[in-house]
C-alpha cells in the first residue's frame, strides 16, 4: 500500500516540527561525562597526534597512550575538531553526520516508509538525547542498518557488490565501538539463516578484515603488552571475565529497554506492530528475522547493558514500525481525519502518543539545558576563582572545555577509579597526598551525583597538606596551594 499524498503532506509537516525540536534541545545543552572524554582522547589525538589522556593520567598508562578505546570514534571527533576548533558544540555534533546519513538510508531502503521512518526516527527520545552526546553508537547503528540494506540488495540482485559493502560496514561499527561484533555476527547468521553460504564466507572474511584495523596503532606502535594490559583491566570489560556480572547484566535488559521517556514509546509501539502483523496475518519479514538475531548476538556478545545501547537496535524497531503500519493501511486513506475510521484505530492512538512523548521530551531536554548554569559560564567562574597561576588540576572532566591548551586538567573520575587499579584505599589524606605527589596547584571538588567522579565527605578538614579551603558553596569546594 502506499502512503496518500495528503497525508505525506500532514508527515513532513511534522517532520519539520521534529526537525525543529530537536536541534532546539542542542542550545545550551548540559554537557555529559562522555563529552569530556572522548573530547579530550580526540583533542589529543588532532592536535599531538596520539590518542592519550591527562584526566586519567597513570591510569593503566592512558597518560601515554589508549588503545582499548573507541577508535574510529575518537578519530572522526578528531577530524571535526581540525574543522572546527575544540568546544562543547563541536563535540557534541559529531553525530549529526551520521543522523543525516540514516535518514538518507531509510530513503534508500523504501521510499514509500521513508518519511514515516524518519519521523518515528527524530521524534525518538533516546535518538535526540545521542544526537548531541560525544558516543558512537548512533553512527554504529547507521553504519550497521547500512550492512542491512546491503545484505537486502545482495538477496534481490545476487550482486557480490553488495556483499562487499556488507561485510565493510559490519566491519566499521566494530572500529567504533567493539559491541559492533553483534553486527557484524547478526549478518553473518543472516546469511546461514536463508543458505547462503558462498555470500555467508565472503562476507565474514571482508568483515573481519575490516575490524583489524582497529589494531593499526597496536601494530604501529608494537605495544602488544601495552593493549591487553588496558583490556584486561578497562572497568567496561569486566563483565566479560566474570560469568555472573554477565548474567547480571542481561537481567537488565528489560530496564534498559523501559529506562525513560526516550526508550519506552518506542519499545511499547514496536512490541505493539509486532502484535498488529500476527493479527492481520502478515508474514515476517527479512527485517523482523534480523532483528531477532540481532537481539540475540546482543544478549551472547554484551559485555555491558546500559541504556545507550538501544540507539543501536531503534532504527531497525522503527522502520519495523513504519512497514507494518504502511502495510495494514495506515495513512492509505484520502482524508487525513480517516485514519480515525481505521481498521486498527488503537495503532493510531498508540502511534500519536508516540509523537506527543517525543515533542514532549524535546520540550522536557530544552526546559532542562536553560535551567541549568551553562557550562562555559560555570568554567569561567571556577577560573576567576582558582586565578591563572595554576598550571596542573584536578577538577571535574568538564572543566577541560576552554581550559585544556593552558592547564594539566586531572579529571575527579581518575579518583573515582582508584581502588580498582590501587592497592590503597582511597582515602581523603590519600586524595590529597596524591595531589601532592603529581603536583597539583589548585582542586576543585564537586557535589554532583549525577557523574562518576570523586567526591570526599563534606565534612574534611579544610587544611591537607600544603592545600587550603579557599572557597566553598552548595557545589564546589576549592582547595589550592595558593592562599
Amino acid at each position: 500500500m502506499q502512503i496518500k499524498l495528503k497525508f505525506k503532506g500532514f508527515l513532513m509537516l511534522m517532520l519539520i516540527l521534529a526537525i525543529a525540536g530537536m536541534m532546539a534541545t542542542l542550545i545550551q545543552r548540559t554537557e555529559k561525562y562522555d563529552d569530556a572524554w572522548w573530547g579530550e582522547l580526540s583533542y589529543f589525538l588532532a592536535n599531538d597526534g596520539i590518542i592519550r589522556s591527562n584526566l586519567f593520567v597513570d591510569m593503566y598508562g592512558w597518560g601515554d597512550r589508549v588503545l582499548m578505546t573507541h577508535k574510529l570514534w575518537v578519530v572522526c571527533t578528531a577530524l571535526w575538531i581540525k574543522i572546527w576548533g575544540f568546544s562543547i558544540y563541536v563535540i557534541k555534533t559529531v553525530s549529526l553526520p551520521f543522523v543525516l546519513l540514516q535518514v538518507f538510508l531509510f530513503y534508500r531502503y523504501s521510499q514509500k516508509i521513508w518519511i514515516l521512518a524518519t519521523l518515528f526516527y527524530l521524534t525518538c527520545g533516546v535518538v535526540v538525547r545521542y544526537a548531541f552526546v560525544s558516543r558512537p553508537e548512533l553512527a554504529m547503528a547507521t553504519f550497521g542498518f547500512m550492512s542491512w540494506l546491503a545484505l537486502q540488495r545482495f538477496r534481490k540482485k545476487y550482486q557480490w557488490r553488495w556483499v562487499f559493502v556488507a561485510g565493510i560496514s559490519s566491519g566499521i561499527t566494530a572500529l567504533f565501538h567493539l559491541q559492533g561484533a553483534i553486527f557484524m555476527s547478526a549478518g553473518a547468521l543472516w546469511l546461514l539463516w536463508c543458505k547462503e553460504y558462498r555470500a555467508f564466507v565472503g562476507y565474514c572474511i571482508v568483515s573481519f578484515c575490516t575490524f583489524l584495523f582497529y589494531f593499526t596503532d597496536v601494530v604501529l606502535y608494537d605495544s602488544w603488552d601495552l593493549y591487553y594490559n588496558q583490556t584486561a583491566h578497562d572497568p567496561a570489560t569486566h563483565a566479560l571475565r566474570d560469568i555472573s556480572v554477565k548474567l547480571k547484566n542481561l537481567a537488565k535488559i528489560p530496564k534498559m529497554m523501559l529506562h525513560s521517556i526516550g526508550e519506552i514509546p518506542g519499545t511499547i509501539l514496536t512490541f505493539s506492530c509486532l502484535f498488529l502483523r500476527r493479527k492481520a496475518k502478515l508474514q515476517s519479514s527479512d527485517l523482523e528475522k534480523y532483528l531477532l538475531l540481532l537481539a540475540i548476538c546482543f544478549v551472547v556478545l554484551s559485555n555491558r547493558v546500559v541504556h545507550e545501547y538501544m540507539v543501536l537496535f531503534f532504527p531497525f524497531m522503527l522502520v519495523y514500525c513504519a512497514e507494518i503500519l504502511v502495510k495494514v493501511g495506515f495513512g492509505s486513506r484520502n482524508k487525513i481525519s480517516d485514519i480515525f475510521s481505521f481498521q486498527y484505530n488503537w495503532i493510531t492512538w498508540l502511534t500519536i502518543l508516540y509523537l506527543v512523548a517525543g515533542f514532549a521530551h524535546d520540550a522536557k531536554r530544552i526546559v532542562k539545558n536553560f535551567n541549568t548554569e551553562p557550562l562555559y559560564q560555570r568554567n569561567a567562574r571556577l577560573h576567576e576563582l582558582i586565578g591563572d597561576r595554576p598550571k596542573k588540576v584536578i577538577a571535574p572532566q568538564s572543566f577541560i572545555f576552554d581550559h585544556i591548551e593552558h592547564m594539566h586538567i586531572i579529571g575527579l573520575a581518575y579518583y573515582h577509579h582508584y581502588n580498582s587499579f590501587k592497592s590503597d584505599t582511597l582515602t581523603p589524606e590519600l586524595f590529597f597526598q596524591d595531589a601532592k605527589k603529581k603536583g597539583v596547584d589548585s582542586i576543585i571538588l564537586e557535589n554532583n551525583d549525577v557523574t562518576m567522579e570523586y567526591e570526599p565527605p563534606l565534612n574534611i578538614s579544610d587544611n591537607f597538606e600544603e592545600y587550603h579551603l579557599i572557597y566553598r558553596d552548595e557545589r564546589y569546594r576549592i582547595y589550592s596551594v595558593f592562599k
